[in-house]
């Protein structure tokens, strides 16, 4: 019953994780957006959004982060993952995950004094989690069998995909 409990924060604390990346990627193309604007509005936004970053990641995301990393070694201790190849795949993937995730915290500090990128760009960037998502899941759901399935391939291809349509939907 104890490592149920441990599986239920695990993925509860993957999901918060995510929604806290992907609602962050979300709040950079308005804070550039911000930059745009006319004054007062651009320099009301900004604060705004500087706020909300920055309570974002540290209130909900980073905790997140470090939430789903131990209940995710609690279960690897338990059930030995760390002896299969495959777990070391989705290992590596999630500390670039928690490097990508620093550089959020950077990003967060770099827009307070600067319109650093474009919002086309920033738009870009929002669809870096939802690759390491699709490579971690595919890694703990295929298991040994990841390479041999193709998911890589596949996993490119949806990236290229997003990508793409992203910078359509930017144009219109």
């Amino acid at each position: 019953m104890f490592i149920q409990w441990i599986l239920i924060l695990h993925v509860a604390s993957v999901v918060a994780w995510f929604a806290g990346m992907f609602y962050l990627g979300r709040l950079f193309v308005y804070h550039r957006e911000a930059y745009d604007k006319p004054e007062p509005d651009s320099t009301i936004l900004k604060k705004q959004f500087e706020v909300m970053e920055y309570r974002l990641w540290r209130y909900i995301t980073l905790p997140a982060a470090h939430a789903a990393l131990l209940f995710g070694l609690i279960l690897a201790w338990k059930f030995q993952d760390w002896l299969q190849p495959w777990f070391h795949i989705k290992l590596t993937f999630v500390f670039l995950l928690f490097a990508f995730n620093i550089g959020y915290a950077i990003l967060i500090r770099k827009l307070k004094v600067a319109a650093i990128l474009s919002s086309k760009k920033f738009r870009l960037l929002n669809e870096v989690p939802t690759f390491f998502l699709l490579v971690i899941l595919s890694v703990v759901y295929l298991k040994s069998n990841w390479i041999s399935s193709g998911a890589p391939l596949y996993l490119l291809t949806v990236v290229v995909l997003i990508a793409g349509i992203t910078l359509l939907i930017k144009r219109k």
